[in-house]
């Protein structure tokens, strides 16, 4: 057990880990361990003394991780407690901030097994948005049936079908939130991974989202059964990479083109193997993304870049005047002023086409792998 705790420091050991604890807990409730045996059992476990306490069933208790028991008159003042249903509390001892990832699953599993075998009722339900199960099936690396433990755990069956959101800047919370209540029947879990939050929403039929909560970025993965979660997992973040703060949301079908906050890897098509196979260093070769940096440099380049994303997304002149709230002069215009410095015409089928892949190449150099892409949670 000693070596299962010191692999907590590694992201993807402590979602296992996770479902271990519990599995722990689980088998002492079938083995109908009495209170004493429980105690030691979590002070094993912890490697730092636990107690529980029962007021209401004459039961105190205070056990070292080598089984020795010690006196107890409550928690001391450095122990961390959850309270026991009907009436009491559990704890583990820890010294200073030496508290580990996993002390909150195992304090809950604690207090579920002592109502269990000191026959309390109404018992605490588990966490089942618990971020340490959701970690666990999206690792890549977990095994299967260490994933179906933790879909188990989360109430989601196996073969359901699931989509997994990427949220970057913030607002998982807000974004599951949204999910939820606008498809109440189907649950939804998120959990921080790196700098990302994920959100995994069972039937992955519509979100109930059609644009993303202000300052936030979304990239929506495809539609798998929960069993390859990690799959929509993957996509999400390829589709989080075209994403951007300054596009409208408009058309779902053309939000990778305009740098919308919100991108369906669904509608990628062949652009995400641009995400998925190029790598950074080539980016920093082309021409055509060196002269819409130039653009950008401008007094009006945010406003240009914007105009140029409308465009590449727009059906005609017409339209991206019409979407720009602008005159079509004003926007042909604009499009000439950029032509000078791109080098090349824009207007033209060919043009469009070669503007259309530089945005995209841009934004993507510009949102490049996020740190929950560059390794398995």
């Amino acid at each position: 057990m000693q070596a299962l705790l010191l692999r907590l420091s590694a992201l993807d050991a402590a979602a296992g880990n996770a479902v271990r604890v519990i599995s722990f807990f689980d088998a002492l409730v079938r083995n109908r361990a009495d209170a004493p045996t429980l105690v030691r059992a979590a002070a094993r476990l912890a490697e730092r003394p636990c107690g529980l306490s029962a007021p209401g069933g004459g039961v105190l208790l205070r056990a070292t991780p080598d089984g020795t028991g010690l006196d107890a008159a409550g928690p001391p003042p450095n122990a961390t407690t959850h309270p026991l249903e009907g009436g009491g509390q559990v704890w583990v001892e820890r010294v200073g901030d030496t508290a580990l990832p996993l002390d909150p699953i195992l304090l809950e599993r604690f207090a579920i097994a002592a109502a269990v075998l000191l026959g309390h009722q109404n018992l605490p339900a588990p966490e089942l948005g618990d971020p340490a199960l959701l970690e666990l099936v999206l690792s890549r690396s977990a095994g299967d049936a260490e994933r179906a433990r933790a879909l188990h755990l989360m109430g989601v069956a196996p073969s359901a079908r699931v989509r997994v959101l990427a949220v970057a800047g913030g607002g998982g919370t807000d974004v599951a939130a949204a999910c939820r209540s606008a498809r109440a029947a189907h649950p939804a879990h998120q959990a921080a991974l790196g700098d990302l939050h994920a959100v995994l929403t069972v039937d992955g039929g519509e979100l109930g989202l059609s644009a993303s909560p202000p300052g936030t970025r979304i990239g929506v993965g495809a539609c798998v059964p929960a069993s390859q979660a990690w799959r929509s997992w993957s996509s999400a973040q390829v589709a989080l990479r075209f994403t951007g703060q300054s596009g409208p949301n408009g058309e779902a079908a053309t939000a990778h083109l305009t740098g919308a906050p919100l991108v369906w890897w669904d509608n990628l098509g062949a652009f995400a193997l641009l995400a998925e196979q190029l790598p950074l260093a080539a980016f920093a070769e082309s021409p055509d993304l060196a002269a819409l940096d130039r653009v950008m440099a401008e007094t009006s380049g945010a406003s240009m870049l914007h105009t140029l994303h409308v465009y590449c997304a727009a059906e005609s002149l017409r339209r991206a005047a019409s979407d720009l709230h602008l005159h079509r002069s004003s926007v042909a215009d604009r499009l000439t002023r950029a032509e000078t410095v791109l080098g090349f015409r824009v207007t033209t089928p060919a043009g469009r086409t070669r503007l259309a892949l530089a945005l995209v190449l841009r934004r993507l150099r510009d949102n490049g792998p996020s740190d929950s892409a560059t390794a398995d949670p």
